[in-house]
Formats: C-alpha cells, sequence, structure tokens
C-alpha cells in the first residue's frame, strides 16, 4: 500500500497541466456504424499527433542507466536476457502488445546500457529526466543511428526507455510516461523525442513480470491512454475485482476493448452497434480475447466513438487474461464511457476526462473517462439482467456528471460455442 501511495504522489508531481484549447473531434471517429468489411476503425489519436503509433510497427531503445554512486547488483540479467523481456521472447512485452492488438503493432528495439557522469541526486530536480535523457542520447549519438526509432517516420522518436536501479529518492524516480517539453531543440540524427518511459523496476529474474508490466503500462500512455485509476481517492482502483483488471488500470490482464477500440485495433464489423433508434436489440459476443464487443449509445444521441456510451464485452481466461479467473468466473462486463476529446494550444489531443484534465472533478467524483458498470460485483453472467438503480454507474449522464434513467435493460443470455448472447431492450 505505501508503494502505491508513492506511486499515486509521484503521478501527480510528474503530470503536466493541460490548457485547454480549442474542442475539437477528429473527423476519423465519426460515423462508427458497420459497413466497411474489415476496415479498421481509425485510432482517436491520429496522424496528427505525437503519441507513439499503435498500429503496424514501433522501435525503441531501452538505456539501463546506473550512477557512479547507484548501481545495480551483480545479479542484474545482462543484455541478452533483457531483450528477451522485451522484444524476442514468448513472453515479452512485444508479444504481449502482438496479442493484445490481435496483431495490428509490433514491438522492436535494443538494450544499451550506459553510467551517468553524476551521482543520481544531481538529476533529481525538475529537468532530471530531460537532462539524463540527453546526456544519454548524445553520447551514443556516433554509435547508434537514432532513425531506426522512428518506424513512421514523423521524425519523433517511437518512444524510448530509462531504466535506472533503486537507491535515489523513491519519490522522484517512479514508473513513469513522461512528456518533453523543456528542451524542444533537442534532437539526435534529425530525431526529435516527444513521449518517454522512466522505469523504476528492477532487472533481476524474480522481479521479470513487474518490469516488463511497467513497460507495457507506460507504452499504452505513449500510445495516448490515460490511468483509469483514481489519483485523489483513498480508493485508488478505477475497477475492482475481477471483472476490473485492465492494463491501464492496476496493470493487470489484457488491455479492454474500449482501449483497444481507442488504439484502432478492431475492424467496423467486430465492434457491434446498437441503432440509437432502436426499441431492441440481440448481440452475439465473442470472447474479448478473439475481438470485438457491443456498443450501446443514448437514444437519438449521435453516434460517435468519441462521445458517450456503454461498450459490453466478453471475457475469458484466455490470451492475455490467461489465468487471471477461472472459466466458471467468465462473464461479460460493461462500461460506461464518455470518451469526448480536447485539444491543448500545442495542438495535441487529449481525453476530456481524463485525470490530469482541467475539466476532471478532482474529487474522482463525476465524470470518468470509464468506469464499469457493477463495479466490484465480477463478471455478469447468464440469467443477470442489468437496470437501473440496480446496477452502480448504469445512467447516462446529465450536465451536471450525475446519473439518469437510461431507460434500458441489458440481459444476459446463454454461452454458445461462439460467444454469449446479449438482449438490449428500451424501457
Amino acid at each position: 500500500m505505501v508503494r502505491i501511495l508513492l506511486w499515486l504522489i509521484a503521478l501527480l508531481f510528474f503530470g503536466t497541466y493541460r490548457i485547454p484549447g480549442p474542442s475539437v473531434l477528429p473527423e476519423n471517429r465519426s460515423d462508427p456504424v458497420p459497413g466497411d468489411g474489415d476496415a479498421y476503425i481509425a485510432p482517436a489519436f491520429g496522424e496528427d499527433s505525437s503519441c507513439m503509433q499503435s498500429v503496424g510497427e514501433a522501435c525503441f531503445p531501452v538505456f539501463v542507466v546506473s550512477f557512479p554512486d547507484t548501481a545495480y547488483r551483480s545479479n542484474m540479467v545482462g543484455k541478452e536476457e533483457l531483450e528477451e523481456w522485451l522484444f524476442t521472447g514468448e513472453d515479452s512485452v512485444s508479444a504481449y502488445y502482438d496479442t493484445a492488438s490481435y496483431g495490428r503493432l509490433h514491438l522492436d528495439g535494443d538494450v544499451w546500457f550506459y553510467e551517468a557522469q553524476q551521482e543520481i541526486a544531481s538529476y533529481e530536480n525538475d529537468y532530471g529526466f530531460e537532462e539524463l535523457v540527453m546526456e544519454v542520447l548524445t553520447y551514443y549519438d556516433e554509435e547508434i543511428d537514432f532513425s531506426t526509432y522512428d518506424r513512421n517516420g514523423d521524425h519523433i522518436m517511437d518512444s524510448l526507455v530509462i531504466s535506472v536501479p533503486s537507491g535515489g529518492d523513491v519519490d522522484f524516480w517512479w514508473g513513469c510516461q513522461a512528456t518533453w517539453y523543456q528542451n524542444p531543440e533537442f534532437c539526435v540524427d534529425g530525431i526529435s523525442v516527444r513521449h518517454y518511459i522512466i522505469n523504476d523496476e528492477q532487472p533481476y529474474e524474480r522481479e521479470r513480470e513487474v518490469y516488463q508490466a511497467t513497460v507495457e503500462h507506460e507504452l499504452g500512455h505513449c500510445m495516448g491512454l490515460p490511468d483509469y485509476y483514481k489519483y485523489n481517492s483513498k480508493d485508488w482502483e478505477g475497477f475492482h475485482g475481477i471483472a476490473g483488471m485492465e492494463r491501464m488500470d492496476d496493470s493487470e490482464g489484457d488491455f479492454s476493448q474500449f482501449s483497444k477500440l481507442m488504439l484502432g485495433w478492431l475492424t467496423r464489423d467486430q465492434v457491434q452497434v446498437m441503432d440509437p433508434d432502436a426499441q431492441s436489440a440481440s448481440f452475439l459476443l465473442p470472447p474479448a480475447h478473439e475481438g470485438g464487443c457491443a456498443v450501446i449509445f443514448p437514444q437519438g444521441g449521435q453516434s460517435r466513438f468519441d462521445g458517450e456510451y456503454f461498450l459490453l464485452e466478453y471475457n475469458t481466461p484466455d490470451g492475455n487474461n490467461e489465468g487471471l479467473f477461472s472459466d466458471e468466473d467468465a462473464g461479460v462486463r460493461i462500461f460506461h464511457v464518455d470518451a469526448r476529446i480536447e485539444r491543448d494550444y500545442d495542438g495535441e489531443p487529449y481525453y476530456r476526462y481524463e485525470n490530469f484534465s482541467s475539466y476532471y472533478n478532482s474529487s474522482d467524483e463525476g465524470i470518468r473517462i470509464l468506469k464499469l458498470i457493477n463495479d466490484g460485483e465480477g463478471f455478469y453472467q447468464t440469467g443477470d439482467t442489468v437496470r437501473y438503480g440496480e446496477a452502480s454507474d448504469f445512467g447516462w449522464y446529465t450536465t451536471a456528471g450525475s446519473l439518469k434513467d437510461p431507460e434500458l435493460s441489458i440481459r444476459i443470455g446463454a454461452v454458445t460455442e461462439e460467444g454469449i448472447t446479449i438482449e438490449v431492450i428500451r424501457e
């Protein structure tokens, strides 16, 4: 618990306050109704964003940095083994993303080692992250062709990881994604830095799982996903229980279908949309590890994935969720989404109701980008019915951020060989 609290404090310290600019809804987020065959739904943050690409190939360096007064223990893993953890192994970070994205995103990269010029405390200031990154990149400038780490050709490094040993200020060296802003003119081989990662987890064999989990979570930030957990509450989890496992919440399990929708990993045929004016609809949800979900918009509302809706998915202990719960516990989870997008005055997109947004209620009450319906009660299963007043967060938002009756119910039907049946009735 102490580590969790320190994590939240560090996130607040390194967070970027966003100055809101004009509200902009990207053109490629409109008209989500299926009809283009296997055409993929475009990522929420497109090519006009500096975020790491979520589709295709991405490549980044990992620099394992030690300091004159702070070093790793002798039993740390070597270059080949760490590259296996990250890029080449069957259970690597790259393999995780291959599975999560249904083959839409492949990660590659290299591991390098470096000893910093100064003691670790010298970097523990407001400019320390960028000072250290510039020092490392400048040192390797003649040896490394950094254009290798720009696979989409936007002249921005796809990502970058600085791995640091234990021993410095634990309130400063914390696993986080940072955004480059103090030295905008700095570049190497014509490549600048935008989104990069600090990893304070240690490269020792017994800590492999948490080391990988931190990189997997922070790469989600590099692609534009926010944290789904709460920053300002004692109850920090955004979602609870076995139905609440999500890579951007407690950094466990797979990405939700909402995250995959935002990252461009689902086809139009995989996202079943209920007509906003229909009085009823039936769906067959395949297991999430195969791809797919159902989306319900407010009646008569605008059918856009960058708006408010319910998202339903069917989770089984397969793929990246293997071993996390039993077959008997498998079932449906429903998210209440408000994915409206804004842009700051630099033109960068962000979610209106992510934790660092000026629109967000910092008490953690009110509208959030993602809420789990019936939070903490497990997955919905055959025979369950979801109704207003009986399930937490099941309602449409009012302008004040409270909930009103959605005037519909969701019935969970039978499990078949292809998935699970769902019936939605507007009341």
